[in-house]
């Protein structure tokens, strides 16, 4: 579960402060009031259609290197805020969401797309094992915290999206 404090903009000075903001928060997704995973994961699907015609070894790079910047952005929201996890960070669920839907073509039913959306939120809210253990673990680990712990409970959920959702697709083609 992520913290619920509001940001202290006053912090906010200077380029990596920033930097991590606009990283963190997903082009400012996280920043909406209600619901920020979910509007993060939202934001995150336009980009995950676009990237649906690169090869996966692409598409896994790309990912890799958001997972890179949100460890980067997590960590400094941590020592800006002292928060481990704060809501308005975001990019964990644009990777996530990105995972689930790592599959998917451009032309592929907008039902499937849908279906990443709706299985990476269900597996993100609900924390099915090891999800929810991978969050508590991520919330007491020290150093992990703030960094890619914020990342961590959001990679398995997005795995367990992928998973869940390839089968289905296997029935259902």
């Amino acid at each position: 579960m992520s913290d619920r404090r509001p940001l202290d903009w006053k912090k906010i000075r200077g380029p990596a402060p920033w930097a991590a903001l606009v990283t963190g928060t997903f082009f400012g997704s996280g920043l909406l009031p209600k619901m920020p995973g979910t509007w993060g994961t939202l934001a995150a699907m336009p980009v995950c259609w676009w990237l649906a015609p690169e090869s996966t070894a692409v598409k896994l790079a790309f990912w890799a290197v958001l997972l890179a910047a949100g460890t980067w952005a997590g960590k400094k929201f941590q020592d800006l805020f002292g928060v481990a996890d704060n809501q308005n960070i975001v990019i964990d669920e644009a990777v996530g969401v990105g995972l689930t839907s790592l599959f998917l073509a451009r032309d592929s039913h907008w039902g499937y797309w849908i279906a990443a959306f709706a299985l990476f939120r269900l597996f993100d809210i609900v924390k099915f094992p090891p999800v929810g253990a991978i969050d508590k673990w991520s919330k007491n680990a020290g150093a992990w915290r703030g960094g890619f712990g914020v990342m961590a409970d959001d990679l398995a959920a997005g795995i367990q999206g992928l998973v869940v959702l390839e089968i289905a697709r296997h029935f259902i083609s």
